[in-house]
Formats: structure tokens, sequence, C-alpha cells
């Protein structure tokens, strides 16, 4: 039996660094984002600072989940090229068991772009290849203690029905970290797998979304007025991450807030996925310590960011305890 089966995406990664580019305000009407980022139209640029790895949030937190001691296998879509085979490669290497990945003889393995200029958030171009694909034809006899379900996309948001129904009928504990295509369906399509889930992990904007779709009259400008929502759906565990601004957690009649650890932020990719693994996996680690659960987890974020890449800075257990005891003023409040 596994500890953990990581569902969603695994991808091809290419970190492309470049000083030519320059964040613009004032975008047209109906943006969702009040800051573009932009360069010289028609411009070749080029750069020394390119950074190549993989990703997907499959496969982020199972290398995240096994680093800190747990067995873990995950279940993606890659082709059946080159990039795949050396994508397997390196789950072997870290120990990540591959037994549920699928390979598509026609698309390619999935990829991400992601551009970075200094000073700014990165932009990152995805193209899902195979990984819109999965299906997990097996899924009833999978044997985990716990699910951790991802973005799905494409087709293979098919199998949410299926991913429910296994978690109620084996008991399972379910970790719910959804998606843009899964936060756009909104709330009424998330419903069962919510009130089955142990853990929903959601950012800030996330959250304000789905609160909104299950209720437009809902208070959506501060993380309290969230969780007052979002507790009453099922989940043991509501976990809502703020970036630099810290993160909340909710479960049972407590709500607890932890500031972030200072970091030098390098590349913002994958560290949600950071976050959210070391979280359950302090949970089990500490028999559902949720303040200890909250540190572990900060301090990989913290550490992921600081490095290139969704996983080169992903932490152990101990060298996640000795990041945060650096920083003791830094405490997780009891708000309620």
């Amino acid at each position: 039996m596994f500890d953990f089966v990581t569902i969603g995406t695994g991808t091809r990664d290419i970190f492309f660094r470049v000083t030519e580019g320059k964040v613009l305000s004032g975008p047209p009407a109906g943006s969702a984002s009040p800051l573009y980022l932009g360069f010289e139209y028609g411009a070749k640029i080029v750069t020394n600072d390119a950074a190549f790895s993989y990703g997907g949030g499959a496969l982020n937190t199972a290398l995240a989940l096994a680093k800190m001691d747990l067995n873990v296998a995950a279940a993606f879509r890659i082709g059946s090229e080159g990039t795949g085979d050396v994508l397997l490669e390196e789950m072997a290497k870290r120990h990540v068991d591959h037994r549920y990945v699928e390979r598509d003889r026609t698309l390619h393995t999935g990829l991400s772009f992601v551009i970075t200029v200094p000073g700014a958030d990165h932009v990152l171009f995805h193209y899902p290849g195979a990984g819109a694909g999965l299906t997990i034809d097996n899924l009833a006899g999978i044997d985990t203690r716990w699910l951790y379900l991802t973005s799905l996309i494409g087709a293979s948001t098919e199998l949410l029905p299926q991913i429910e129904a296994k978690v109620l009928a084996d008991s399972i504990q379910l970790v719910l970290n959804p998606g843009a295509t899964q936060i756009a369906a909104g709330y009424p399509a998330l419903r069962g797998l919510i009130a089955a889930a142990h853990v929903l992990i959601v950012n800030r904007r996330e959250a304000a979304e789905l609160v909104h779709s299950a209720d437009a009259s809902a208070a959506t400008g501060m993380i309290p007025d969230l969780l007052g929502s979002m507790r009453g759906w099922g989940a043991r565990h509501v976990v809502i991450t703020d970036g630099a601004a810290g993160v909340y957690a909710a479960t049972g009649d407590r709500i607890y807030f932890m500031p972030a650890y200072p970091a030098r932020v390098i590349d913002t990719t994958g560290a949600g996925d950071a976050f959210g693994a070391a979280y359950v996996a302090g949970l089990v680690h500490t028999a559902g310590d949720v303040a200890e659960a909250l540190r572990l987890a900060s301090a990989n974020a913290a550490s992921v960011v600081a490095n290139d890449g969704a996983h080169a800075g992903s932490l152990t257990v101990a060298a996640a305890e000795q990041l945060a005891a650096r920083y003791k003023d830094i405490k997780v409040k009891t708000l309620v």
C-alpha cells in the first residue's frame, strides 16, 4: 500500500530569464490582472540564463512527498518520446513509483515555458499535450491511504466523479488542490469532492472565486470571510495560501495563521505544490499537528522559491525543521 498517490500532470519545464521585458500597467478593460509583461514587437531576445526541469502538479507533489520519507506513486500521462523517458528516470532516482504513469503514442509530453524578468512575477505558457488524456484505467485497484488530487485538464476531468466514488468507497483521505479548470467550473461542480476531502488547499484568488460561485452575495474581501463560507463545505482542513502574506488554515473550530518565512525569491513556480505536499506530510508525520504542519509547509515553500524549478529546493522533514528553527520569532497564531 502507498502512503500517497498523486493525480494530475507531469511536464517538461523550461525557464527563460531575460532583462528586456517591461512590466506594463493599464491593461485593456476586462483584464483579470492590473499588470502585463511586455516585449518589443518583433524583437529577437537572447539569454544565457535558462534552466530545464520537470513539473506539473502530480509530479511536483509526488517528489516533495517522497523527499519527506513517504511511499509515493504518481498518476499522469506523458508522451512516448525521449522527454517522457527522462521524466520517468527522474522519478526513479527520487523514489517515486511510476506504475500509474500512462504513455501516449500520439501526443507529446506536456510542456511549460516560463518567462521571468528581474523584479517581476513569471509568465507561464503551457502546452497540455498528452497530459489532457489521463484515464487511470485501474483506478479501482489503486491501494493507498491518501489520494492527492491536483489540476486535471481536458478529457482528464472526466475522472473526477470516479475519484470521488473511490475516496468514499475505500475511506481514503483526499487532498484536493483544484486547478484552473476546476476553479472555473465553480463550487457547484466541486461540491461532492470538497465534502469528501480531508484537506482542501487553494490560494486567496481561487478561494474568492469558489466562494463567489457558491454565493454571489458572500463577502470575499478578507480571508476570514472566505473561511467563514468554506468551513461549512465539509473538508476537514481548509487551507488558503496568500503568497508572501502568509497562510490560513481552518480545522474543527480553530483558525490558524502563519506569516511566510523570509526567502530570496528566484522562481515562484511550484511554490503552491511544495507548500501543499509538505502540509499533508506534516499532518502524517505529526499525527495531525496543524501548527507543525504549517511550519514544515512554509519552510518547504520558502526553500523552493529560492531555487530554480518547482522542486530543486524541496526539503526533507529534518531540513524543513532546521529552516523553521532559524526563525523562531515567526510563530503560528491561533485566531479562533
